[in-house]
């Protein structure tokens, strides 16, 4: 979380990221939707994150909840006299609500059933930070890396221009493997980025001779290879997870 809301301008971008994707405290994001209420510049700033990451939720299918998670919600708010401006809010009224910025991230229903599919919220503003922190920065790709036999999916994020990448946790593997990324161009044989952490995310530095590489409908696939790494540079495992990069303007 970017700390001290109204004193650093250098860090607009990345507050603005982070109240799109929903993972400021509740007293953070009063302070940006107050400043946001008075700063042209920022607010413009904070409605660029929002549509810039729509494109997140909108992939998303709608999926209809169990009627009992309504009926817990309802049962775990507290008494009140039954009248209509007291009452809980019905499927339908919830459902309608419109959040309080327009377009923002963190209000749809539809991205955090995506979210948790992948990596926590504060993991994937992470990656969001360590990609747009960079100076120069252009816009990015993203990609879903989906698991082959199911599971958490996990999330990258590279900066072309510099060739820098960011991947959420991989989590640990069985009979002692160790996940080891590649990225694969179109046309061309599987690049090894190295291995991956189980716990935390991690970021790599892709050599200056696979950076053409790194283009928009190039995949990245995680292996299962031994600890030392993949001999001869190419895998040998079985592919657990692959995903497609894009952008999100797309």
């Amino acid at each position: 979380m970017t700390s001290d809301v109204e004193s650093h301008p250098a860090d607009d971008d990345l507050l603005a990221a982070e109240y799109a994707l929903g993972v400021l405290d509740a007293p953070d994001r009063r302070r940006v939707e107050a400043r946001a209420a008075m700063d042209v510049a920022f607010a413009h700033d904070v409605d660029a994150w929002a549509e810039r990451l729509a494109p997140l939720a909108l992939a998303v299918p709608v999926v209809e909840p169990p009627s009992r998670v309504w009926s817990r919600i309802e049962a775990a708010l507290p008494a009140t006299p039954a009248d209509a401006s007291s009452a809980p809010p019905t499927r339908a009224v919830a459902q309608s609500a419109a959040p309080q910025r327009q377009g923002a991230l963190w209000s749809s229903l539809a991205f955090w059933r995506w979210l948790s599919f992948g990596s926590m919220g504060t993991a994937f503003a992470s990656i969001i930070a360590a990609t747009f922190i960079v100076e120069n920065a252009v816009e990015p790709l993203f990609a879903t890396l989906v698991p082959l036999g199911g599971g958490p999916s996990l999330v990258a994020a590279a900066h072309t221009g510099k060739g820098q990448l960011v991947i959420s946790p991989a989590g640990s593997a069985a009979d002692h493997r160790v996940p080891q990324l590649w990225l694969i161009a179109p046309g061309e044989l599987p690049r090894s980025l190295g291995r991956l952490d189980s716990s935390r995310p991690t970021r790599v530095a892709i050599p200056k001779d696979i950076r053409r590489e790194l283009v928009e409908r190039s995949h990245l696939a995680i292996t299962l290879e031994p600890p030392s790494g993949a001999p001869g540079n190419q895998p040998s495992g079985p592919v657990v997870a692959r995903g497609q990069f894009e952008r999100l303007s797309h």
